[in-house]
């Protein structure tokens, strides 16, 4: 069978499924609306039967309730008579339907009628395919973006946390180092200040000069016991 018949077969169904659901429907509908009317004619025909009791030479009263009698029969009948008809009429529509659908995705394989070329739909799949796969790499790249948006924010806002702390022990190394400098400016400044002043050295060389010179007294008569000694020695 061709693909254009193929196309047609789900519409067929799709009708025969539809008289079916309306045929149905129609059937309980009308049975419903029929037994309501039986219920209001079995009340009325027991309310002339009560009539009938209290004025049971009245001829009217009893051929209209021959009448109602023969009318609510009549009814049951036809209704059965017509479920008797529809019912196999319907069971046999319905077998048809199934037997179709069947068949049709039997011959081919659970495939939509308006697919088309297999080879296009592949290309179609394949085109979704890659349009999503883009879809997707772009929302990962969207994704890694904010990441580094976010660990930039947490970066900043831990700078700005750890900022005083910094700033803190910036202070105390500057502090430190000043105090170091000034120190190690001062120790030198000690070490070099004869070599700055030469007046303290020239202050300084005449005292050694004069400590040199002079002789204690009591070196000087160990010096003067020697000298006779010395002189007469031949």
């Amino acid at each position: 069978m061709s693909h254009k018949t193929l196309v047609w077969i789900p519409f067929v169904l799709f009708a025969i499924g539809l008289f079916l659901v309306a045929s149905v429907t129609s059937l309980f509908v009308l049975h419903h609306r029929e037994t309501q009317a039986g219920v209001l004619a079995e009340n009325a025909m027991v309310k002339m039967k009560k009539e009938l009791e209290t004025s049971p030479k009245d001829d009217a009263l009893k051929e209209r309730i021959r009448q109602a009698d023969l009318q609510l029969r009549d009814e049951y009948f036809a209704n059965r008579q017509r479920f008797k008809t529809a019912g196999p009429l319907l069971l046999g529509t319905l077998a048809v339907w199934v037997a179709l659908a069947g068949w049709y995705f039997s011959r081919t394989g659970n495939q939509t009628p308006w697919a088309g070329d297999p080879a296009k739909e592949m290309g179609r799949i394949a085109e979704e395919i890659s349009a999503y796969q883009a879809q997707l790499n772009q929302l990962k790249s969207e994704i890694e973006q904010r990441e580094g948006e976010l660990g930039l924010i947490q970066r900043q806002a831990l700078d700005r946390a750890n900022a005083p702390r910094e700033q803190r022990l910036s202070v105390a190394l500057l502090l430190l180092g000043g105090c170091c400098l000034i120190g190690g400016l001062f120790a030198l400044g000690w070490y070099v200040r004869p070599i700055l002043n030469p007046a303290e050295i020239k202050k300084a060389a005449p005292e050694q000069t004069t400590a040199a010179t002079e002789t204690p007294a009591a070196v000087q008569p160990a010096v003067v016991a020697m000298a006779p000694a010395t002189a007469e020695t031949p």
